[in-house]
């Protein structure tokens, strides 16, 4: 320890040669080492003047370019050398050695921007090392703890927060390396997030994100627009910290809120009205940068400049690429577009994806509806203004996603197979968003709303593991306001309910791609990927909840494919149905099994596809569409395999405390996911098992009344007619 202390020391003379000249002024290529730049800010930041500290910490900037270089800021012993008789005035935490070195930059330098930059810069840096128990080089100091944990105990979280409260101080790149600080601090930290909502300070971020919109909306109306970057409406910078400051929302949404008042278990169940108004502003405003900027590019491929073009831009040739290009399936590679347009689309796939997550966080809690409907209302109306786009300014959160992740394919054989996981997020949370504002509640009546009304004001502020009655699960009474009213007819125009159709088209079309190219009679293949399956269901579900609204649900095409998918469904089962008896019987088992897992999966995509042909048959187009292609006999045949399996299961066990499977109710926000809950049910045992069947079976018996009633067939002739075709 002697050797390392004399090791370190630098006197000042020493330490100004290192980076300044004989006149003061700083040298432009100063050669001082890692290990030199530290020792002279940890020796002299108190007495060397800023010009030396300032010189230091640009040197250490220049210095930190690689994992290692991080690893040896981290590692960096923060032991102060100099006794506090000197003239020094040492923090308890200092003098109990326990703050590395760059925080006690921040706190010695509490008011200078320059340095509390810089420093963020470096915590952004040391947050990402990798730390594992051999690593005695970064976790020396830490306590075995990593890098993140390490800080965060020694006050990083608070530092960071006290630096973001100088937004308006600080420059452009200064801004990015606080949010980033922030980020990294509560994403790979285990208290991190906990911190900072305990501080009740996520104001500071949606003021960034605020920030951030404002100055790019600045830009555009004093016509600033940079030319010759991908990114002309926001530059690398705000778009840095708008991804970041994004991303620290997320983050924050689905922290745990322990210490809660209202029984909470997640941030985002107790949210306040500015952060939603901030998620949602800002995902609006990014889809219009993003729209603005494929415009533009459009606009100088063409040399045609068109203010209100952007809905052509939905047709797959007006991306930016030849018609010949086309993919057989009408969608547009990624690699045949232009450079410019794949930077865009490479640049705000990240940005959506965080913006939609939050706002999915946010609308799984149907407390929080009423938030996002006056929200995006308010959206709406400044749309409509005389300054605005009209029609198309009011799609441009729908248009855009259609644009980058339904028509767009390929990114994966270009090379970017994160940014196409990005895509498949921002669908899923899109789909799981627009399911949860347009989920009201079809199946009950005025008095029902009124009771399911009580009864959340009855049940608000209970714990969310309070024993309440199964029935009023998912019960939310949502009242049609002028917000609500207004959001619906919008997401009513066919666009959302064209991508949630294209999306089970293709998740249909790749599984059945992947059970020929694999061992079709394997019933391992025919089970759905975790996330596919929820998103699948998701799908089906938006389409069931616009099923009255949109007229575009109640086409054929739409009724088509989802009469497609019963079918699929009717032919699996009845694969099921046809196994030995003694596997039949395994299925009702508590062991999970391929078997089982399908049975499963496709008992929960029969209910939303009956939930959707129930919502269908309320409209002329649909009962019409309906008797047209022969749905009655697909549901009945349906019927008669769960009927034999509920025989199969014998004598109906009790079924007082099953737990919900998901399947059934297509309306509502939903607590946990479809898969999830099915996971659940199939580990508790037979009766779960048993009750996905028997609570399906009388939903298909109102299924088949309701055809039979709008369209006017009976089960008595639809057998007469098998019949007649079985004797010829």
């Amino acid at each position: 320890m002697f050797r390392r202390s004399l090791a370190r020391w630098i006197s000042l003379a020493e330490s100004r040669a290192l980076f300044m000249d004989s006149n003061g002024a700083v040298l432009p290529n100063p050669t001082a080492t890692l290990l030199q730049t530290l020792c002279v800010l940890n020796e002299h930041y108190r007495y060397g003047d800023k010009a030396l500290t300032y010189a230091a910490l640009q040197r250490l900037l220049s210095l930190d370019v690689a994992d290692s270089d991080s690893a040896t800021i981290a590692s960096f012993a923060a032991e102060p050398c100099c006794d506090s008789s000197e003239g020094g005035q040492h923090t308890e935490a200092e003098r109990k050695g326990h703050q590395h070195l760059v925080l006690r930059l921040m706190t010695f330098h509490n008011n200078d921007v320059f340095v509390r930059e810089r420093c963020c810069r470096c915590i952004a840096n040391m947050c990402q090392l990798a730390y594992t128990e051999n690593d005695e080089r970064t976790g020396e100091n830490c306590g075995g703890a990593g890098v993140p944990d390490c800080l965060v105990e020694q006050g990083a979280i608070e530092l960071v927060l006290e630096t973001l409260s100088m937004a308006k101080h600080l420059s452009s790149q200064g801004r990015v390396w606080a949010v980033l600080a922030l980020l990294n601090l509560v994403c790979l930290s285990r208290e991190g997030a906990d911190r900072v909502v305990c501080a009740n300070e996520m104001t500071l971020v949606t003021e960034v994100l605020t920030d951030i919109m404002k100055e790019s909306s600045e830009a555009r109306d004093n016509g600033n627009v940079t030319g010759g970057e991908a990114n002309r409406l926001l530059n690398r910078e705000q778009c840095a910290a708008a991804d970041a400051a994004l991303g620290v929302v997320a983050r924050l949404l689905v922290s745990s809120a322990r210490g809660s008042n209202s029984g909470a278990c997640y941030h985002y169940e107790e949210v306040d009205y500015g952060t939603v108004k901030v998620v949602v502003r800002s995902l609006s405003w990014l889809s219009q940068v993003a729209l603005r900027e494929l415009q533009l590019n459009r606009a100088e491929a063409t040399g045609v400049v068109a203010e209100d073009d952007r809905c052509q831009l939905l047709r797959s040739y007006d991306v930016g690429c030849d018609k010949n290009t086309l993919r057989q399936d009408g969608h547009v590679s990624f690699s045949s577009i232009s450079s410019s347009q794949q930077s865009v689309i490479l640049t705000f796939l990240p940005l959506l994806q965080k913006a939609w997550m939050s706002l999915k966080s946010i609308t799984s809690c149907g407390n929080n509806l009423p938030m996002v409907y006056d929200v995006l209302h308010e959206l709406l109306c400044r749309s409509s203004t005389p300054n605005s786009r009209g029609a198309v300014g009011k799609l441009a959160v729908i248009e855009v996603v259609k644009l980058l992740c339904i028509n767009v394919k390929g990114l994966a054989v270009a090379g970017f197979h994160k940014e196409e996981q990005l895509q498949q997020d921002v669908i899923a949370s899109v789909m799981g968003s627009f399911a949860d504002l347009t989920a009201t509640r079809k199946d009950l009546g005025a008095h029902a709303l009124a009771q399911a009304a009580v009864m959340d004001d009855v049940h608000h502020g209970v714990p969310k593991g309070a024993d309440t009655a199964a029935e009023n699960d998912r019960v939310s009474a949502v009242h049609p306001t002028e917000a609500a009213l207004s959001v619906i007819e919008v997401l009513s125009s066919g666009l959302v309910s064209g991508m949630a159709l294209s999306v089970v088209v293709q998740i249909s079309t790749d599984h059945a791609e992947k059970i020929r190219l694999e061992d079709s009679d394997n019933e391992e293949t025919q089970v759905y990927d975790a996330d596919t399956f929820e998103l699948l269901i998701r799908c089906i579900q938006l389409l069931a909840n616009l099923a009255e609204e949109d007229i575009a649900v109640s086409s054929l095409n739409t009724l088509a494919v989802l009469h497609t998918v019963l079918m699929n469904s009717t032919s699996i089962l009845s694969d099921v149905q046809r196994l030995p008896r003694e596997k039949l019987s395994s299925l009702f088992a508590c062991v999970t099994t391929p078997e089982q897992m399908v049975l499963f999966h496709q008992c929960g995509i029969v209910a939303q596809v009956y939930a959707a042909v129930w919502g269908v048959l309320r409209t002329k187009e649909g009962v019409r569409v309906v008797a047209e292609l022969g749905l009655y006999k697909c549901v009945m045949h349906i019927q008669e395999i769960l009927e034999s399996l509920c025989r199969i299961c014998g004598p109906p066990s009790d079924m007082g405390d099953a737990h919900d499977t998901g399947c059934v109710r297509s309306s509502g926000p939903q607590k946990k996911s479809t898969y999830e809950s099915v996971v659940n049910a199939s580990a508790g045992g037979n009766s779960h098992v048993e009750g996905v069947i028997r609570r399906l079976v009388p939903l298909g018996h109102k299924v088949l009344q309701s055809l039979e009633t709008a369209i006017g067939v009976t089960s008595t002739s639809v057998v007469k007619e098998q019949t007649v075709v079985e004797s010829h």
